[in-house]
């Protein structure tokens, strides 16, 4: 009995003893720690009363190593108290040393000349801040990506990673290629195919106006076509345009005025949005119809810099901020000026968005952070800045609410006779600026919406991955997510009309030119691509099948054609282009295609590559209708689309099922997909089928939607359905390296093939159903019988076409070909014929390629082909004069005429055989 009280007594006491030594240290721990709460001190409390009885209980006074443990613990937590403590009192300032007891490192080796509280290592305990714990728990666990570890594409990459807060960036950034998350989970909206929606159906809608208004007004000055399509015209009537927008009580010729109504009134409906979106800065902008916006050249800034002094730049920028705000202080605008004319000078492409939303506010809180962010002003000068708006102004009510203004009609006189004009510091044509402020603004509103309203909230975000990723991987941290970083600020800056931040300058002249090259071999190399996209009328049957195909052939004519007022006659397709733009892409793709996102900020110099871009543009349009792509793609959308349309239409009035794996990929889950299927009965007009057991839809009417939630989900529904069925590639599905200059020249024509990688078969294989078998084999036969038409075409007038025929058209032949053609078949051709020529000389896939480059990764790159057949006709020209016995063979002509321009378009192609059947077939007589 006497030694289970000892027993008893020892457990007591040990009981005892944790829960005051427990709860001492652990209410330390909390005041430290903003993460810990009250709760924390409870549970060690309660595990020190149990542990500390059992142990006590177990070992009690004998165990020597036991109780000077205890004794340890006691004094490092003294420690830990006279470490933070004497840290705090050098942080502050109030003295440079502190008196620490030596008892402080007496056992935790703490590094030289530094006192730590040996509970706080980092190391040992990865603290959050208390914001970034709150944010990871509002987040919870976003969704991971199918396939994580064999993508390539930047949203599979963040979307595989373990750290949460990157793989929350990947799921609202990028659009996913494969289009199904790892665990089915319903696939979120993205600012990657919200930005590309609103974007196209912003441009159909100023084209739907533009395009005649300017065709009209161009005959109307007696311009012939040559005139109207290769020289200035457009710019000189985009300035006509600028000038009714800003001054519409003026003379202006009816076809500007009508192409500047269009303009103003998208601008103000852009304005809207973007106010309903939260977007920072656009808060209480007013609709001011007569507004244009500010559009600041770099390059203009650059040449004025250079040819007159940077002061007298700076003084005319000074000059119109006080014209344009008579309060504004002398210095602040000096200060203001100097900063804009600094920045601008040097701005990559898109980089001067921010400078146009400083003279839109009028809330000074937010101009404030615009100046700072924009490093226009410290934040002090910011702050004098918007004092001044506080100021009483006569004559106005004490309420009215000031915006900063600029001049734009300023002018300074210099003693040499010259005038500078701020109004030559902007670039004036009016689709220029309006394509430039629909890429970056349909971006804002687009990340607005997935929450990042400006571009400190953007920091904000990657400040809280970092400290998220620094508790995953600890000090490795920073390499470990560097790729991760790289990838969400390519994305960022994308969405925002931005160049790629791995672009270092998009402006120098090397750039510029390998943009050049890229286009030259456009027009030389993709004058019969249109044979490719037949391979795609396979993915749109797996849509609605052959049922759906032939619901869709009745309304082709109207689905093709535009009334008088540039609308589509079909309803349903009339929706879609005005919604998503679905459909649109040759309509859009007029004079803001002729150049790309980033050349619509570097043009203007004057140089050879400024005059060969402005003239190719026009001749990358002609390629791209006489070979079929433009034409063949604007009816695959259309038909896939109102295909996409017919099938959820189905879902609402008949007992046609869509699996909730292929809803959620499409980014419906159950209840949203009720609250679709009711708008549209409430909203659609349909009619019996007379051939299907289904109701035709005739018209969708999504202006007349009361939800608009789902009309929303619907739309994105709808267009992610349409762009994996006739591929267009999203942000989100590229690796990061094809956004750089070189990337993009390696990758030329092959980044169709590299995301189908992703969005055509590893999402057949995700998805394993019979609507993803049934596209692989329906998109191999369409290939198939595209190879042999195209085959049969070039065979005419060659000398030896029944030889080419048989050789060509071999059953063999055929099934190699339809099978590289087909959308599933991705890289694989590629890395089979790059292996084989360390092994054979003659490809496997020698035939597919409608470009006729070489199917291997490294010859079929179109810059080094263009190098490498340029290499042949100049050693062979040179041969020619040096050797009379020297003759020139079939094989240098080939590559002769694989130099020019449209050399590869039908007819031509049959003429320039010709000319090789003229030459030897060797180049020497023996």
């Amino acid at each position: 009995m006497g030694n289970k009280a000892t027993r008893l007594a020892r457990a007591f006491r040990g009981a005892f003893g944790g829960t005051v030594s427990t709860g001492a240290i652990e209410s330390y721990l909390v005041s430290q720690n903003a993460v810990k709460d009250p709760y924390d001190i409870l549970y060690g409390v309660a595990g020190g009363f149990v542990l500390g009885g059992g142990i006590g209980a177990a070992l009690g006074k004998s165990n020597k190593e036991f109780a000077s443990a205890m004794s340890q613990v006691e004094k490092s937590a003294r420690a830990a108290q006279i470490a933070d403590i004497g840290r705090q009192i050098q942080q502050k300032g109030f003295a440079t040393e502190t008196a620490i007891p030596k008892a402080a490192f007496s056992t935790f080796d703490t590094g030289v000349g530094a006192a730590q509280n040996p509970f706080s290592i980092p190391v040992q305990i990865p603290d959050l801040r208390t914001d970034t714990n709150e944010f990871l728990l509002e987040l919870g666990e976003p969704a991971f990506a199918t396939w994580g570890r064999a993508r390539f594409d930047m949203t599979g990459q963040l979307k595989s990673s373990p750290v949460t807060s990157i793989r929350y960036a990947g799921n609202i950034l990028g659009e996913d290629a494969v289009g199904f998350n790892a665990s089915g989970e319903v696939m979120e909206s993205t600012a990657d195919i919200l930005k590309t929606n609103a974007m196209k159906a912003d441009f159909s809608k100023y084209y739907q106006i533009y395009r005649g208004a300017y065709e009209d007004w161009a005959k109307s000055q007696d311009m012939g076509y040559l005139k109207r399509t290769f020289g200035s015209t457009r710019q000189q009537f985009g300035e006509l345009v600028a000038d009714a927008i800003e001054n519409p009580g003026l003379d202006h010729h009816p076809d500007v005025v009508r192409a500047a109504t269009r303009q103003s009134e998208l601008f103000a409906d852009i304005l809207r949005r973007a106010k309903s979106s939260n977007v920072k800065g656009f808060d209480n902008i007013p609709e001011d119809l007569t507004y244009f916006t500010h559009l600041w050249s770099p390059y203009k800034f650059s040449v004025m810099r250079h040819t007159y002094d940077v002061k007298d730049v700076d003084k005319l920028l000074q000059t119109s901020l006080m014209r344009g705000t008579p309060d504004l202080d002398e210095e602040i605008a000096l200060k203001m000026a100097q900063r804009m004319n600094k920045k601008l000078s040097r701005a990559n492409a898109g980089m001067d968005s921010g400078l146009a939303r400083i003279f839109t506010t009028d809330q000074k809180d937010v101009l404030r952070d615009i100046l700072v962010d924009e490093d226009i002003l410290d934040a002090d000068e910011a702050d004098r800045l918007v004092a001044l708006f506080d100021r009483p102004r006569t004559g106005l009510p004490a309420r009215a609410k000031q915006r900063l203004k600029i001049d734009v009609n300023t002018e300074l006189n210099l003693e040499n006779g010259n005038i500078l004009r701020i109004k030559d510091l902007m670039d004036r044509d009016a689709e220029q600026v309006f394509s430039s402020y629909v890429t970056q603004m349909e971006g804002r509103i687009a990340l607005a919406q997935k929450g990042i309203r400006s571009d400190a909230d953007y920091q904000s975000l990657i400040g809280r991955i970092k400290d998220d990723a620094d508790s995953v991987y600890g000090p490795d941290a920073s390499d470990r997510i560097k790729g991760d970083l790289e990838n969400i600020d390519v994305l960022y800056n994308m969405i925002l009309g931005r160049s790629s931040p791995l672009v270092t300058d998009p402006t120098a002249t090397s750039a510029r030119l390998g943009r050049l090259l890229q286009d030259y071999n456009f027009i030389r190399l993709m004058n019969q691509v249109g044979f490719a996209q037949v391979a795609e009328l396979g993915n749109a049957l797996s849509i609605g099948g052959f049922r759906g195909l032939m619901q869709v052939m009745p309304e082709m004519r109207s689905m093709l054609k535009r009334s008088r007022n540039g609308e589509i006659e079909d309803s349903v397709a009339r929706d879609l282009e005005a919604f998503a733009g679905i459909g649109a892409d040759r309509l859009i793709h007029q004079a803001m295609n002729r150049y790309d996102a980033q050349d619509l900020f570097v043009q203007g110099r004057g140089d050879f590559i400024d005059k060969a871009s402005f003239g190719i543009q026009p001749a990358k349009r002609i390629v791209a209708d006489i070979s079929g792509m433009a034409p063949i793609t604007l009816m695959l959308e259309r038909a896939a689309g109102r295909m996409a349309v017919q099938t959820i239409t189905d879902l609402a009035f008949t007992s046609r099922k869509l699996s909730a794996k292929r809803l959620a990929g499409l980014g419906l889950d159950e209840a949203m997909t009720k609250r679709v299927l009711d708008q549209i009965r409430e909203n659609a007009v349909t009619k019996p089928s007379g051939m299907f057991n289904n109701r035709k839809v005739k018209a969708i009417n999504l202006a007349e939607w009361g939800d608009e939630q789902a009309r929303d989900a619907f739309i994105v529904a709808v267009s992610r359905w349409t762009r994996r069925s006739i591929q267009q590639n999203d942000l989100g599905n590229l690796n990061r390296y094809m956004t750089t200059t070189m990337g993009k020249m390696v990758t030329q024509f092959r980044t169709f093939m590299l995301v189908s990688y992703s969005k055509q078969t590893l999402h057949g294989f995700k998805a394993n159903d019979f609507r993803a078998y049934s596209a692989m084999m329906a998109s191999v036969f369409f290939a198939g019988v595209s190879y042999m038409g195209q085959t049969s075409i070039n065979a005419q007038f060659r000398d030896d076409k029944d030889e080419f025929l048989k050789e060509r058209l071999s059953a063999f032949e055929i099934g190699k070909a339809a099978f590289q053609r087909s959308s599933w078949a991705s890289l694989i051709p590629s890395m089979i014929d790059t292996g084989a020529a360390f092994v054979v000389e003659d490809p496997v896939f020698a035939y597919g390629r409608t470009t006729g480059l070489a199917t291997n990764f490294f010859t079929g790159i179109p810059v080094v082909d263009l190098g490498q057949k340029s290499f042949n006709v100049l050693t062979g020209a040179s041969r020619a004069i040096i050797n009379p016995d020297y003759q020139w063979s079939q094989g240098q002509q080939r590559a002769l005429n694989s130099l020019g321009p449209f050399q590869n378009a039908l007819i031509i192609k049959n003429a320039m055989n010709k000319l090789v059947d003229m030459q030897p077939e060797y180049d020497n007589l023996n």
